[in-house]
């Protein structure tokens, strides 16, 4: 009987996310990926037991140890200098300042305090236990990033174990350099990003292995998309994703019903109670005016669904570049021929994908498409009206790893239901997969290396 050699992609994605997310946590200096000392200030005030912000002249934020800015004061000057490199000298000075909880003084941050506590409970408990042994500020950062990639690995391993199709996929995506390098960092985008994974691996497994959804499993949905709802409130509407799952795969018509009005209920309900919660949060930067600027759009409805579209068209390359990965504050990039061969390796994933019997109708198709499309349009209502002046013509602040999230769905309408290569090409494809992928994240490691710490 010949060998067969079946590589699983779940157990090869948990040892290099562990192996190579912990070496990355290790090897980026403290608060040097992009925004980290703002989702360090959330997590911290969490770590505390304090849900919501103070408000304090416009600015939401929270009483904080003087120390901690003190801390990164001292590293300040590396954000977006890729000459600057982190020394021997600052890393014993940050060491050196006690966390001393009881001298405080109120710190701003807006732009996290509008989160929910949900994307921030992995970094608040690694804060938590940080703070009990008394650690000085610049060493809570590192529990906190690690249990931020602990959590995030657990999400994704349980996403593409459950994923019917697109298992490689999700492999090859999720240890992208950008993707793990936000996961073991504090940022809240590791949580909706491996929820997201797990939402759509859920939603396929029920549409293609389940022949009926039981109580559990539609309790199950209903908790994953309240909890993605809550990570990052514009990607709510991914709950819709749900309603390609045929109706003859519950109960009753009326189950069936019952549930997606539910589904639509829930997650309503949770995105607006927060914003209740912390619509005074809301900051503005850049001239912008949101009451204006929501105003002129839909005044102006079809302009700005053209202003959307010369964005998309005019920074496409900027996304696709940022989506594999630009590390640090934005000042860490990699050759040209690593972001193209990347984008080459992702498509290759979906090329060599052999789905079998599982396809789509044109009905799923389109709800495949239309759910992406219309978070990545929230999304740049979101940054329009809050980041940038009223009648722009552009939209500045979009990022590709906004797109992380949405990918694997928009991939899902790309799915043959004839696979386009033979068992034995694709799985010699798989086993390249495993030999490439700890290749490029020691090739990652080693340009954060030479960010950091050589002149």
């Amino acid at each position: 009987m010949p060998f067969a050699f079946s590589p699983s992609p779940g157990k090869a994605f948990l040892f290099l996310a562990l192996i190579f997310g912990t070496a990355f946590c290790l090897i980026t200096p403290p608060f040097q990926a992009v925004d980290e000392e703002f989702h360090f200030f959330r997590a911290y005030q969490l770590s505390e037991g304090a849900v919501l912000s103070e408000v304090v002249e416009g600015k939401a934020g929270h009483r904080l140890p003087k120390s901690i800015e003190d801390s990164i004061s001292l590293t300040k000057n590396l954000q977006r200098h890729p000459d600057k490199k982190y020394g021997i000298d600052t890393a014993l000075a940050e060491f050196h300042i006690p966390l001393n909880e009881k001298d405080k003084n109120f710190v701003p941050f807006p732009n996290s305090a509008v989160y929910s506590p949900v994307p921030y409970l992995p970094q608040a408990i690694g804060i938590f236990i940080g703070r009990f042994f008394q650690l000085p500020p610049v060493f809570l950062v590192f529990p906190g990033r690690f249990l931020n990639l602990l959590a995030w690995t657990l999400l994704v391993y349980n996403a593409i174990k459950a994923a019917p199709v697109l298992k490689w996929f999700f492999f090859a995506l999720s240890l992208m350099p950008m993707t793990i390098f936000t996961a073991a960092s504090l940022s809240a985008d590791a949580a909706t990003i491996g929820l997201a994974f797990l939402l759509t691996a859920t939603v396929l497994n029920l549409v293609f292995v389940k022949k009926t959804i039981s109580a559990p499993e539609m309790a199950r949905l209903l908790i994953l998309t309240a909890l993605l709802s809550l990570s990052k409130q514009i990607y709510v509407t991914l709950a819709l994703m749900v309603f390609i799952v045929p109706s003859e795969k519950f109960k009753s018509k009326k189950t069936y019903f019952l549930f997606m009005a539910g589904l639509l209920i829930l997650n309503l309900a949770v995105n607006i109670a927060w914003t209740f919660q912390v619509k005074g949060y809301l900051n503005y930067e850049n001239g912008a005016a949101g009451g204006e600027q929501i105003r002129f759009i839909l005044q102006n409805i079809f302009s700005y669904l053209w202003i959307v579209s010369c964005t998309f068209l005019n920074e496409l390359r900027f996304y696709l570049v940022s989506l594999v990965g630009i590390l640090g504050w934005y000042d860490t990039h990699f050759p040209s021929w690593f972001y193209f061969s990347f984008l080459l390796i992702l498509l290759l994933s979906l090329l060599f994908e052999n789905s079998g019997d599982i396809y789509f109708n044109a009905r799923q198709k389109i709800i495949l498409i239309l759910v992406p499309c219309s978070c990545l349009l929230l999304n740049y209502t979101a940054i329009y009206v809050t980041f940038n002046p009223v009648g722009s013509q552009g939209i500045t602040g979009m990022q590709g790893r906004y797109f992380i999230p949405l990918v694997p769905m928009l991939s899902l309408a790309a799915v043959s239901k004839r696979p386009l290569f033979s068992g034995k090409l694709t799985t010699a494809f798989h086993v390249a997969l495993l030999i490439l992928s700890p290749l490029w994240l020691a090739f990652t490691c080693f340009v954060l290396v030479q960010r950091f710490y050589i002149i």
